[in-house]
């Protein structure tokens, strides 16, 4: 019963995605598309916060909203330099693009991309940021040894996951990267971070405001330390009302692929 009333809860996750007079195998293509655009930003250390496609007939128009990564900054602030990569005498870019949207029949295409990074230039006196660093630096020696960069990439994260500019799918993605190289001695302080997090975000500090995540739980499934037995952990941090269709749930899950197997991940994440 808890499984399906999860379910009902779960937002539109194509919320943005609006395919005006498409077949059933044109619908389905389109998706795929959608996918391989994410994919190939991911490969490019640009993580896609959200990617709203609008096709009415043959014109089509597309927002990606995209999170850049310490590294891909890191890199272009040693050497600034522009990477052109041609085949033929055509952008590989431009034409992954026309490849995937030749069978669709498109002839006007517009692109337009959004960065939330923009938000830190905007908030550098903001003292959440000042707050989540002093909250998580102890982890950084011992989960984040030699990953400076992804401790700095969740600690944007979680300012974007508490102001709601980025979606739990996201932050779930940051916490599969984290997991996904840890060894099994460092799993207990795994879920001392999770706790951590979770209580911060759910109870923010004396004189800030009114945090906009009522309740989070986390769920993990796989070998749990390196046993041999796969177990189950359950974190939980206020109230999330998985029971009520009205109240605004998100839920998203993921697969995460270690040396000790397959450990899945469930999130669930109630705003007020």
């Amino acid at each position: 019963m808890s499984q399906k009333s999860n379910l009902q809860t779960i937002r539109p996750f194509l919320r943005g995605l609006n395919l005006v007079n498409l077949s059933r195998t044109e619908f389905l293509d389109s998706l795929n598309f959608i996918k391989f655009f994410q994919s190939f930003f991911n490969k490019k250390f640009f993580v896609p916060v959200d990617v709203i496609c609008n096709i009415i007939g043959s014109k089509i128009n597309i927002v990606v909203v995209l999170f850049s990564r310490t590294a891909k900054i890191l890199r272009f602030s040693k050497q600034f330099r522009v990477l052109k990569i041609y085949t033929g005498q055509k952008f590989l870019f431009t034409k992954f693009i026309l490849n995937n949207l030749e069978f669709l029949g498109v002839n006007i295409i517009s692109v337009k991309f959004v960065l939330v990074n923009k938000v830190f230039s905007k908030a550098k006196k903001d003292r959440l940021l000042q707050i989540l660093y002093l909250v998580h630096r102890s982890f950084r020696d011992s989960l984040f040894a030699r990953r400076d960069s992804l401790f700095l990439d969740y600690l944007k994260i979680l300012f974007l996951f508490s102001k709601r500019l980025v979606g739990s799918k996201v932050f779930l993605f940051f916490l599969a990267s984290i997991f996904k190289f840890l060894p099994k001695y460092k799993h207990a302080k795994f879920i001392n971070l999770l706790k951590k997090t979770f209580s911060f975000l759910v109870k923010p500090f004396v004189g800030s405001e009114d945090s906009l995540i009522g309740g989070i739980k986390f769920s993990l499934a796989g070998k749990f330390k390196g046993k041999l037995r796969k177990s189950k952990v359950f974190i939980q941090e206020g109230k999330v009302p998985v029971q009520s269709i009205s109240k605004d749930v998100e839920f998203c899950k993921t697969f995460v692929f270690t040396r000790y197997g397959v450990f899945g991940f469930k999130l669930w994440v109630f705003y007020k």
